[in-house]
């Protein structure tokens, strides 16, 4: 940590792969709080691969989780999205969707794949109302008997007039 403080007061980069030594370092160690301390008072600085190494180590620190996707915040928040439907946080993924006012563009199918693979109707529901409404919902075809199919095998009555608006079927939707 020495050396870091030394860049950082001559005004000298620290090379990413320092940040990360450091971040092992202190993992082996069990050093979690100050891993967590450096990280918020930025003696850490943001850096995707750091974002990346945080990540990685969610299931043996899950707070990395967090301080990972407010570092992206700050940084690439272009990643956010696809990180939180790669985690199974459909909902999550989709309230940051509406909150950033981004073109999900290519994202859309991948919100009805994930939404589908949650076989959570309520998910799968918010994310049709959610897309409906939108000018991206436009750009997929209908496949009404597959979803009708679909939610019957699920006993889904709620959603059974819901259709199934993807340009390639999924594995998850009986035909």
């Amino acid at each position: 940590m020495e050396y870091i403080r030394c860049l950082h007061y001559h005004n000298i980069k620290v090379s990413s792969f320092i940040y990360e030594l450091v971040i092992v370092l202190l993992v082996r160690n069990n050093k979690f709080y100050q891993l967590h301390q450096f990280l918020q008072y930025h003696v850490i600085t943001d850096s995707f691969h750091v974002a990346c190494q945080l990540l990685s180590l969610e299931k043996t620190y899950p707070p990395a989780f967090q301080l990972a996707i407010d570092m992206l915040k700050r940084t690439y928040p272009e990643h956010i999205i696809e990180i939180l439907l790669s985690k199974g946080k459909v909902i999550e993924a989709l309230r940051y969707l509406k909150h950033q006012g981004n073109d999900p563009g290519p994202l859309v199918k991948r919100f009805f794949k994930e939404a589908l693979q949650s076989n959570d109707p309520t998910v799968f529901y918010k994310v049709y109302n959610y897309f409906q409404s939108s000018k991206d919902f436009s750009t997929v075809r209908s496949d009404q008997k597959k979803v009708k199919k679909w939610f019957r095998i699920k006993n889904i009555s709620l959603l059974s007039s819901v259709y199934w608006l993807m340009e390639v079927p999924l594995a998850n939707c009986p035909g």
